[in-house]
């Protein structure tokens, strides 16, 4: 990922994201770059279980989720499964082909392929995020 953007975030909001990401320094690059882009990251985690926890404890603050396609090892099918029941959406960060991810039982919507660019992360967060509510 090189060469900053400088944009602001998508429509003019700040977007409030989680990073679910096992890969330590891919998550920080993530971060990193979704802060430069002027969003704010919530919070991340590299774990089923802590991904679930970030998720319940702030599902009414989440605009968006980067969730990558395996945890540890694992497809991170109950964590793509708890925000389609929160109506949260993300963008699956992967690897691996549609074919293989559709294979493993994910639904490839918004889907990044790692490594992936500044342009599709800011592209992702235009066409991924939920609208905010009116409160």
């Amino acid at each position: 990922m090189s060469g900053r953007m400088q944009s602001s975030p998508s429509s003019g909001e700040r977007c409030r994201l989680l990073v679910i990401e096992d890969e330590t320094v891919i998550a920080m690059e993530l971060s990193f770059l979704l802060k430069e882009l002027g969003h704010e990251v919530i919070g991340t985690d590299g774990t089923e279980a802590g991904a679930l926890s970030l998720i319940r404890r702030h599902r009414d603050e989440i605009d968006l989720v980067f969730l990558d396609a395996n945890l540890d090892g694992k497809p991170a099918l109950q964590v793509a499964e708890e925000l389609r029941q929160a109506r949260i959406p993300y963008v699956m960060a992967s690897g691996y082909e549609d074919e293989e991810l559709r294979r493993l039982g994910f639904d490839t919507g918004c889907m990044i392929g790692k490594p992936y660019s500044e342009q599709e992360v800011a592209s992702a967060l235009l066409s991924a995020r939920r609208p905010r509510r009116a409160d």
